[in-house]
């Protein structure tokens, strides 16, 4: 994905609600199959259960 897509994709998921990413931080946002934005979750990065 190139920085010019990814900002469209940005764009996108600001229009339907979604959460603007903190400057510096690359968030892969994905369609689920309900054909919501959702973020991409890498293997490893799970939330904290604390």
């Amino acid at each position: 994905m190139t920085q010019e897509e990814w900002q469209q994709s940005l764009s996108e998921w600001e229009d339907e609600g979604g959460s603007p990413s903190p400057t510096g931080e690359f968030v892969e946002v994905v369609r689920d199959s309900n054909g919501n934005w959702v973020e991409k979750k890498n293997d490893g990065d799970l939330p904290d259960s604390s």
